[in-house]
């Protein structure tokens, strides 16, 4: 073993040691500042170590929060706050670390100049600083820094996706920032807005104005709508979702599909569970195979209240229709309700007999087998007149 990694196993066996002793003096002391007071020990070692080592404790996720909190309470007790703040507020070629510890460790105690450093450090210019920004406003979760966030969608060199992210795991309501970003010139900005409302959908208002984008320029933000007003109660929102099941866009359609699914599936009525299936039905002959999956998918949803509008895309010119039925009549439990009927000597209404027939020829011969198998133990008589009258008896022998 070389000496370079003796040393180094040293050195991390002592760090490890004194982290430990930390912890101990942590967990027997009401905070940082306490420890620091109580225990020269603990400042004793920490004194030993350099300030980027200590900026290093600050900025790092590998420590429990306390941890973390210490070090920067040490660090301005060291070298005092104003210089902790120049660390904080702009940084050499080598020296973002460093900054990005200092911005830490003045918001671990919420110094008065903090949410002015973040504001420019979140615009900054490299990633790894306006990122950390975004962490250290997230975590003061304040109005002040749900503001800065707010402003910064859209303009920050972060991705929008990522402040977005802090938007939304924000630990106070922000909502009345939001909405304003809804008329954003910037399409990014809109679509984030409109997606980030979703987890407010219920609050009186949202959804009126979030529909106001159901017609957007920018396909992703007519599906971020769609979806945002899925979370909602409002009568606006099924009139939205039916407006886009013809939109040019396969995936706001398939997203229009699914939101009306849901609505379908939150309402006690039986007959506005019908009549949302009967919107969605068509939508089995869609040219795209993810809006037919969407559709098929929220009709087996659907339940009982679908199978009769179903089955009426059973006499479709559409192949793509007809077989999409079939297939959800099946899902549905149709297919082995009727057949369970005839096995066991009843009768079918000729509504329901003409459903299972042309079920079973659009659904084909393996179709047709996995429904005698299911049917195994039952009379077969009537199965079989079924069956030979739509031309599959030989077949399904065999």
């Amino acid at each position: 073993m070389s000496l370079f990694v003796v040393i180094n196993r040293l050195l991390y066996d002592r760090r490890h040691q004194s982290l430990m002793e930390i912890s101990s003096a942590l967990n027997h002391t009401s905070g940082p500042g306490s420890v620091l007071d109580q225990s020269p020990k603990i400042r004793r070692i920490m004194s030993r170590m350099s300030r980027r080592t200590v900026y290093g404790m600050i900025s790092s996720t590998e420590f429990p929060a306390g941890v973390a909190e210490l070090f920067a309470a040490y660090s301005l007790d060291a070298w005092g706050i104003q210089q902790v703040i120049l660390d904080a507020s702009k940084h050499g070629r080598f020296g973002k670390w460093r900054r990005i510890a200092a911005l830490f460790a003045l918001g671990h105690i919420r110094a008065d100049r903090i949410h002015e450093l973040l504001s420019t450090a979140i615009y900054d210019s490299d990633v790894d600083v306006a990122s950390a920004a975004a962490s250290v406003l997230q975590e003061l979760g304040d109005w002040r820094s749900a503001e800065i966030l707010a402003s910064a969608l859209g303009n920050s060199t972060l991705p929008s996706s990522r402040i977005a992210t802090n938007l939304d795991q924000f630990p106070m309501p922000v909502h009345e920032l939001i909405r304003p970003l809804l008329k954003n010139v910037k399409r990014e900005t809109r679509f984030w807005a409109a997606s980030l409302l979703a987890r407010y959908a219920q609050i009186d208002g949202i959804a009126f104005e979030v529909s106001a984008l159901i017609d957007d320029e920018h396909a992703p933000v007519r599906k971020a709508v769609v979806d945002t007003l899925a979370e909602s109660s409002e009568d606006i929102a099924v009139t939205a979702a039916r407006s886009k099941l013809d939109d040019p866009i396969n995936y706001v359609r398939s997203t229009a599909v699914r939101s009306l699914g849901r609505h379908g599936l939150r309402t006690p009525d039986v007959t506005f569970r019908s009549s949302i299936a009967g919107w969605i039905a068509p939508a089995l002959s869609d040219g795209d195979w993810i809006v037919r999956l969407a559709a098929k998918e929220s009709l087996v949803e659907l339940g009982a209240a679908a199978w009769r509008v179903v089955s009426e895309q059973l006499e479709s010119p559409d192949e793509f229709a007809r077989n999409g039925a079939a297939e959800v009549l099946q899902n549905l439990g149709v297919i082995d309700w009727t057949m369970g009927v005839l096995g066991s000597g009843g009768n079918l209404n000729p509504e329901l007999f003409d459903v299972l027939a042309r079920s079973l020829r659009e659904g084909g011969q393996e179709m047709v087998t996995a429904a005698v198998e299911r049917s195994d133990s039952e009379p077969m008589s009537a199965i079989d007149n079924v069956l030979a009258r739509l031309k599959f008896v030989g077949e399904a022998a065999g």
